[in-house]
């Protein structure tokens, strides 16, 4: 499960200051209008500065890629050297206009030519969603990297492309899922599968046949036990998600 955060109404840029009573702060893109006329942000009186200063989005002219300069000034009057930091503007979007997300593991296959997730509209900007097995990387490591983009449905623009999250993924065999509070058994299997948690709580059980078709998709108690009766023979790729945000692979054998 990803959670997909897509709006940003300020820009926070981080800066660094070092003067005698430093007390008062200004910043502007583009064009210098002077000591004293740029837009002013609030500083504590002190030597050193280390503040976050939130600029709104609409002050740059596009998304992409911009300077801000910001310069201090302390106790009498009397300004530092403007300074610069690079900062990456995302194109903002009405949730109304989103359509859908695309999204791809290492490798772009260019923009519209990846996997994609429809979503709905969303009053926080906000979704979780679920990314089927089978389009995950064939051998899944810590180091995957997920990328996203978004397409406005107004006129068609893709968002800047962004990383989301790394895939927090341990391949494990089944005795050693047993070391972390988890024991799937019998295996092989044939008519059932049972499923214990050492401690209290829920995890998410999904098992995927070897074409990779999702068979179940299951929030398990600390005990549940799974009717595989018609279930065809073969091997089997049970994933479990825990409470501690892991997800553990396996493999079953249906005899």
């Amino acid at each position: 499960m990803k959670k997909l955060i897509l709006y940003f109404a300020l820009i926070a840029v981080v800066i660094n200051a070092s003067s005698q009573n430093v007390v008062q702060g200004e910043y502007f893109i583009g064009s210098d209008p002077g000591f004293g006329q740029a837009t002013r942000f609030a500083v504590s009186p002190e030597s050193d500065i280390n503040q976050t200063i939130n600029i709104p989005h609409n002050l740059f002219p596009s998304p992409g890629y911009h300077f801000v300069f910001i310069r201090t000034m302390d106790e009498n009057g009397k300004w530092g050297l403007t300074g610069k930091r690079v900062v990456e503007v995302d194109e903002i979007m009405n949730p109304m206009n989103e359509i859908r997300v695309e999204y791809f593991f290492d490798v772009d296959n260019g923009i519209g030519n990846n996997s994609f997730i429809q979503l709905n509209a969303s009053n926080n900007s906000t979704w979780n969603f679920d990314i089927p097995f089978n389009q995950l990387p064939l051998a899944q490591t810590p180091n995957d990297i997920l990328f996203l983009r978004v397409q406005n449905n107004s006129n068609g623009n893709w968002s800047l492309t962004s990383t989301i999250d790394s895939l927090n993924f341990t391949m494990v065999g089944i005795k050693e899922l047993e070391e972390v509070g988890v024991s799937v058994f019998p295996n092989p299997f044939s008519d059932f599968i049972k499923i214990t948690q050492k401690d209290k709580g829920r995890a998410r059980f999904v098992l995927y046949d070897g074409s990779g078709r999702l068979m179940l998709d299951r929030v398990v108690e600390q005990t549940d036990k799974i009717n595989t009766t018609g279930y065809t023979q073969g091997s089997y790729i049970v994933l479990v998600f825990t409470k501690n945000d892991k997800i553990y692979r396996s493999t079953l054998v249906k005899y």
